[in-house]
């Protein structure tokens, strides 16, 4: 008889939300979809050769910008590449957006840093920070995502 025990008992548990002040929306290009960010942060466009968007949520400060939480949108029109999971995480946390729990998986990289993802239909979603709390930061702007319900 083989038995097999996990160490990795991954259980999904409530995000932990970030409180942020001054929040001011922000559209997701020619999209239906906006977010809510903070005054340090921007949104940069993309768009992939398979007809996808992406929207990267950035650091206003350009030179800590990629050493800082960060995050990533991509809206899939066409065939995009992102398949927002990577394995068997460390952590399972689940955002309520648009009604409904997202769940987010979550996994430590070598290099020490957090990163995180998740999807919701045609949307895929990526958030990473070297710190955990950087990491709840993104999450929580993410689930700030509502659609604009006049296009």
């Amino acid at each position: 008889m083989i038995v097999m025990i996990s160490c990795r008992n991954v259980k999904t548990n409530p995000l932990d939300y970030i409180k942020y002040k001054k929040l001011k929306p922000a559209h997701l290009g020619n999209s239906r979809y906006y977010l809510f960010l903070p005054p340090d942060k921007f949104i940069e466009e993309a768009h992939g050769k398979e007809g996808q968007s992406g929207y990267g949520i950035w650091d206003v400060d350009s030179i800590a910008r990629y050493a800082k939480a960060s995050g990533f949108i991509e809206i899939k029109e066409g065939r995009g590449h992102s398949k927002g999971s990577f394995g068997k995480p460390e952590e399972k946390i689940k955002a309520p957006m648009f009604d409904y729990d997202v769940i987010w998986k979550i996994d430590r990289l070598e290099s020490g840093w957090f990163e995180a993802a998740a999807r919701y239909k045609k949307l895929s979603f990526r958030a990473n920070s070297l710190t955990r709390r950087g990491l709840d930061s993104i999450i929580t702007i993410i689930s700030t995502l509502q659609t604009d319900e006049l296009n």
